[in-house]
Order: C-alpha cells, then sequence, then structure tokens
C-alpha cells in the first residue's frame, strides 16, 4: 500500500515541475501554471502595429525537442473578455501545458474594441499566425498543422478567422488543420431574443451586446451600415460555409452566458453545411476556460485529429 501512494505522489511531482516523464501526464492531465524546462519561451514578441499605433504581441513556446525532423503542430489560442477586455498573459497556463505535451503555442493580443472592431481582431489574429509561422518555423512548428483554439469572444474571433483562412487558402503559407470553438457566442442574434429576465442572468455579456448596438461600426468597422447589417457580417452561424475547416465545438451544459442551446444550434448548422464537424458537452461545467476538464477533452480531441 505505501509503495502504491508514492508511485502516485512521486507522478504528480513530476507533472508539476515539467520533468521528461510524459507518460505521466496522459494519466494526470492538469492546467500547468508555469513554465516548465520542456519549452523554449517568447514573450511579449510584437507581430504588428494595430489600431491607434498600439503594438500587438503575442507569447509563445515551443517544445525543446522541435526540430526539422520532429515538427510540432502550432496551436493559436485567443482569449476571451467580451471583445472589449481579456490579456494574453491571462492564459499562459495553455501554452505552458501545451508545450508540455508537445505543441508550440501561442496567445494572442488580437486587439480590444473600441481601439479595434471584431473584424479588426480577425484580422489581427490571422496576421499574428502568419507571423509566428514566418519567423519561427526553422524551429520546428509544423506549418501544415495549424490549429484555432478560442474562447467565448475568442470563439467567435477564432470561427470568423478560421472561415476567412479557408476562404482564401492560396493567400496564406501555412495550413489550417483544426478549429476549436470554447463556448463561444455563435450565434450573436441570440442575445436580441430573450426577455429581461434572462437577460439579467448573463448581465455582462448583455452590458456588452448593448455597447455594441449603439456602436455598430465596432462590428465590422463600417459606420455608414446599422447594427443587424454589421451583425450580420461577423455572425458566425451566418458567416461560416462548406469550406470551414474541421471543427470541434465544446460547451458546458451549465453556461449561463453561451448556453448550450447556442453552442448546439451552430454545431447542426455546421453538419447542414457538410463540415467535419464534433460536439462535446461538458456534464456539470459553465462558461470557464480554465475547466481542466474541458482542457482534457479537448487534448484528447487534437490527439486523436491532427
Amino acid at each position: 500500500m505505501l509503495k502504491r501512494i508514492l508511485v502516485l505522489c512521486m507522478s504528480v511531482m513530476l507533472l508539476a515541475t515539467g520533468c521528461n516523464k510524459k507518460t505521466e501526464t496522459s494519466k494526470i492531465f492538469q492546467l500547468l501554471d508555469q513554465p516548465t524546462e520542456q519549452a523554449d519561451y517568447y514573450r511579449d514578441v510584437v507581430y504588428k502595429e494595430g489600431a491607434n499605433n498600439r503594438k500587438l504581441d503575442f507569447n509563445l513556446a515551443i517544445p525543446k525537442e522541435a526540430s526539422e525532423s520532429d515538427k510540432k503542430p502550432l496551436v493559436v489560442f485567443l482569449h476571451s473578455g467580451t471583445w472589449v477586455a481579456g490579456d494574453k498573459d491571462d492564459f499562459n497556463n495553455v501554452i505552458y501545458t501545451l508545450s508540455y505535451h508537445g505543441y508550440a503555442a501561442a496567445t494572442i493580443d488580437y486587439g480590444l474594441v473600441p481601439n479595434e472592431n471584431m473584424l479588426g481582431q480577425v484580422d489581427n489574429a490571422i496576421d499574428s499566425i502568419t507571423y509566428i509561422v514566418k519567423n519561427y518555423s526553422d524551429k520546428g512548428i509544423d506549418k501544415d498543422k495549424v490549429i484555432i483554439i478560442g474562447a467565448s469572444a475568442g470563439a467567435h474571433i477564432a470561427i470568423l478567422s478560421a472561415q476567412k483562412i479557408c476562404d482564401n487558402k492560396n493567400d496564406y503559407d501555412f495550413n489550417l488543420s483544426y478549429l476549436v470553438d470554447m463556448f463561444g457566442p455563435s450565434d450573436l442574434r441570440y442575445y436580441d431574443n430573450i426577455d429581461e429576465e434572462k437577460q439579467q442572468e448573463i448581465v455582462d455579456l448583455d452590458k456588452s451586446i448593448g455597447y455594441f448596438k449603439r456602436n455598430p461600426e465596432f462590428l465590422s468597422g463600417d459606420k455608414e451600415l446599422d447594427y443587424y447589417d454589421c451583425l450580420s457580417k461577423v455572425n458566425p452561424i451566418e458567416v461560416v460555409n462548406k469550406n470551414l475547416v474541421k471543427t470541434l465545438v465544446i460547451s458546458g451544459d451549465q453556461d449561463k452566458y453561451v448556453p448550450i442551446k447556442i453552442s448546439k444550434s451552430f454545431y447542426n448548422k455546421l453538419k447542414e453545411l457538410g463540415v467535419d464537424a464534433q460536439f462535446i458537452e461538458v456534464s456539470g461545467a459553465g462558461h470557464d476556460p480554465f475547466s481542466e476538464e474541458i482542457w482534457k477533452q479537448i487534448y484528447d480531441t487534437l490527439k486523436s485529429q491532427v
């Protein structure tokens, strides 16, 4: 009995300290909150100058074992924050964890409203991928296996980014392999069709939607269009088409900000279009980008799909 306890304790210690015993991580998956010795880190790398002369940057982790003969898929993560808030540095645990598991991984500053509009955020996300591929492929990044993961508003941007890439493949020097939508508001019109009591339950997102109704130019950048015309340009369920890459839609059944019915409707739309899509419902999960159960599901799916 004592021997079994010692073995379990050693397994947990190896994961927490980032040792090379990768077999242990397949047994014990957790989001790491600090860098590990398995990766090289590049922090606050500026990839472009965004609107209002604001510099946009990213954090990147590349496994040390990556090389020309052992290239690693690139995961680009787009953070949550209702388009107007959030920070790439809040999600460094994503790149710590994924690089530990053998992926090159970046968390991106894609610019926030009102400095950017939503379509500007999409362009920034794509430009960050282009920059990483151009400047870091020689360090063992596989530009033919690029994955975009977005959480909440970041998932909204991720979907639009993926669709634009898929519609214009010849314009990019990389191949998008997979898209992960983590409880993204994939049908923004849903929030126009709920009663006041329900709006109180999702007050943060409702305030954000109200803000965009008053400032529709922050959706598409077009000051001549009204809110609903602008909305049609940035509403994922209306924008997606059959060209979209393989997609995982993942949602918690206790999410009050992006109810699971939105994610299910979006998934059904993808299936109707003929997109290779998968839906995972996580029991008991809410609107939580740090849920280890959700990330375990994502990790297992990437291992089987990419």
